[in-house]
């Protein structure tokens, strides 16, 4: 099986093809496979691997984060590639998409296989985003309850400070009183 990685900017695009089996590495390093002249990217940016018909990514790093579909991709985890799923970098005008091509004689999955497997795929994927998306939202949270109950703790402080300050003047008034009467 070929791969065709297509590489969208600013209006124009171009085609890569690579038949050879092995990982493609993505970047702005001229070393990669498939460079890229954006020298705000990564000087590696993803890798990309097939495995039998399933074709899996990998973010090395970019600091703006990789999205796959909108979704930020985990640095260093291979995510399984959906063929029409788009690539893209925060702040950068490009994009990237990869089809596979079946060569002639093998026989590819069956639709209804592939599609039932990709579907489940994106769920997921979706999944896992949310609940790295939930798991922040907790700990943030937490952290406010955290401050919240420090705050109340001060506020209970302040309002014992403030009785005992009361207490005080009275027993002052009450002791001004006493010596204004024995004068």
């Amino acid at each position: 099986m070929s791969l065709i990685i297509k590489i969208a900017q600013n209006g124009s695009s171009q085609e890569y093809l690579f038949n050879r089996p092995g990982p493609i590495s993505v970047g702005a390093d001229p070393h990669c496979d498939l460079p890229l002249t954006d020298e705000a990217l990564s000087p590696r940016l993803l890798e990309i691997k097939r495995r039998g018909s399933d074709l899996f990514i990998r973010a090395l790093g970019q600091a703006s984060g990789t999205f796959l579909d909108g979704v930020v991709l985990p640095n260093r985890e291979e995510v399984r590639y959906l063929e029409g799923a788009v690539i893209s970098v925060r702040n950068q005008s490009f994009q990237i998409t990869i089809a596979m091509v079946v060569e002639e004689g093998t026989e590819p999955p069956p639709f209804f296989e592939t599609e039932f497997k990709e579907r489940i795929e994106r769920l997921n994927f979706q999944l896992r985003d949310r609940e790295a998306q939930l798991r922040k939202l907790t700990q943030s949270e937490d952290r406010k309850k955290h401050q919240l109950g420090e705050v109340e703790a001060r506020q209970l402080k302040v309002s014992a400070q403030q009785v005992r300050l009361e207490a005080d003047v009275e027993r002052l008034k009450r002791e001004r009183s006493l010596l204004l009467l024995e004068l």
